[in-house]
């Protein structure tokens, strides 16, 4: 996910690479010159220096080192990429913007484009990706979606990176000492809310828990309704949307 401001560094950083192509070619006028005449170097690209943001997703420094900062080092020699971590969640985000020294790109969940897009930090990609022809094809169809559904109407702000999936564990022991019946495929979560009511309880003074949820955003991200409404401006909430 771009900020407004990366289009026009990336493309600095491509017409750097334009005229440092041109630069090493050599000028059929200086063909006469003597064997030992110094020849001008190739001209060098302007070094360019990205900053990506992580802002709730996941990612490790070795991951961020080996798949993103490395591949693009490799192809671009004089595009440096650093990674800078939000760890003050919304508050965070909103001293980058007060500082004015907001990343250049965005490594977020989808969750957060929504928060992003009403902070004004992304760019839409939909130009970009028509002028660079980039195929979007190559990516999960769902996640591209999912991708314009938080994104808003006829807006791209992100492009997949990963795909988590989720599953459902459960300790067979438990079932078996509880007397309840094994979880099946394809069940609710108002089917796995009334399974975990059963493990509820204190046993031998042993507290026993039904569910464990990473967190209660987990079981919205199924969903596609945002809060608000995007044309009226008004709550989502017991509405269809």
């Amino acid at each position: 996910m771009f900020k407004k401001t990366t289009g026009s560094l990336v493309a600095a950083a491509v017409l750097g690479l334009s005229l440092a192509a041109c630069g090493g070619t050599a000028d059929k006028g200086a063909s006469s010159a003597p064997n030992n005449e110094a020849t001008t170097p190739p001209k060098q690209a302007e070094p360019v220096k990205l900053v990506m943001l992580q802002d709730g997703a996941t990612i490790t420094d070795d991951e961020f080192k080996n798949l993103i900062a490395a591949p693009i080092h490799a192809k671009y020699p004089n595009i440096t990429v650093k990674m800078r971590r939000n760890t003050a969640g919304d508050k965070g985000i909103q001293d980058l913007i007060a500082g004015g020294d907001f990343p250049d790109f965005i490594f977020t969940t989808y969750p957060r484009i929504t928060l992003h897009r009403d902070l004004g930090t992304p760019h839409d990609l939909t130009e970009l990706v028509k002028a660079h022809n980039m195929d979007l094809g190559k990516f999960d169809p769902a996640a591209m979606e999912t991708s314009r559904v938080y994104g808003g109407k006829d807006k791209l702000y992100a492009i997949p990176f990963s795909l988590n999936f989720f599953a459902l564990f459960y300790n067979k022991d438990l079932f078996d000492m509880f007397g309840v019946t094994y979880p099946t495929d394809g069940m609710t979560w108002d089917d796995v809310y009334e399974v975990a009511r059963k493990f509820s309880r204190v046993v031998d003074g042993v507290q026993y828990r039904g569910v464990h949820l990473p967190g209660l955003l987990d079981m919205s991200t199924q969903l596609t309704l945002p809060y608000v409404s995007q044309t009226t401006g008004k709550a989502n909430v017991e509405t269809d949307g």
